[in-house]
């Protein structure tokens, strides 16, 4: 792979995480989020790039309904001295399922279900970065950008464990916690990629209509880039589709084998 340096540790462990399919009969995707943090401001972002995105039909010729969010209010001087506020957006543009957001230090594209696919959410991705390369501050650079994907795998039968659709265990002196225990939260290092997962046992969704599913396990797959110096956003369009082969190979390498093959996987 491109980033991932030949002969790593990294390299051998994704050599593991063999399974990638192209696509599958029934996806789990919930949500799926791609963003990215600059190292430094850029305010044209938030004057600028919502116009943008609607004059450069990111949203196919629909209106958007445009949120100005409640970090907004907020004096610039305390959001750029807080870190847990520096990469909040502050204006958020939606239209059906598919959400841009913006601040000053960040920029991100969502897509709920019903899923659109890679190839499609890819170009929603694509557009952003396009648009928001022509707006940005020219030193205002990249310092890393993420996928992350929020599923939900139903329980195959009645007599389910906590966290029987993926393989992760958790035990002690031969006990077997897992059942009993309601989140985990891990990092699989792949150095210059960090992919965070977070599990929870016995979760109940609800749909588009308000009604409530079954109980499942929300396992949420974040793959981080982090990258050792700012750059362009132009990288990012280079370097994205590794990112997404890294993140779904976490996510598959998880399941068990029953799980995976109730998905239907097509190579």
């Amino acid at each position: 792979m491109g980033f991932i340096k030949a002969g790593s540790p990294a390299e051998a462990a994704l050599a593991e995480l063999t399974r990638c399919p192209e696509a599958v009969e029934t996806d789990s995707i919930i949500e799926a989020t791609f963003e990215v943090r600059l190292a430094r401001e850029s305010e044209a972002l938030e004057e600028v790039l919502p116009g943008m995105l609607f004059k450069a039909e990111a949203f196919d010729g629909d209106k958007p309904k445009v949120d100005r969010l409640p970090i907004a209010s907020l004096p610039t001087e305390i959001r750029r001295k807080d870190e847990n506020l520096r990469f909040k957006p502050s204006i958020r543009m939606s239209s059906g399922n598919l959400a841009y957001a913006v601040g000053s230090q960040t920029l991100s594209c969502t897509v709920r279900a019903p899923y659109i696919g890679w190839k499609e959410f890819r170009k929603k991705i694509s557009c952003l970065i396009e648009v928001a390369e022509k707006v940005i501050d020219k030193d205002a650079h990249a310092d890393r950008f993420s996928l992350l994907y929020q599923n939900f795998i139903p329980y195959l039968d009645a007599s389910h464990t906590a966290f029987e659709p993926v393989t992760l265990s958790l035990s002690a002196d031969n006990y077997d916690f897992s059942n009993h225990t309601q989140a985990i939260r891990t990092e699989l290092d792949l150095a210059p990629v960090s992919v965070l997962m977070n599990l929870s046992s016995r979760v109940k969704i609800l749909d588009g209509h308000g009604n409530e599913s079954e109980s499942g396990l929300l396992l949420n797959v974040d793959a981080i880039r982090q990258f050792d110096a700012p750059c362009e956003l132009k990288r990012i369009a280079q370097d994205i589709d590794e990112l997404h082969i890294i993140e779904k190979r976490a996510f598959f390498g998880l399941l068990t084998d029953d799980a995976y093959a109730a998905m239907g996987p097509k190579d």
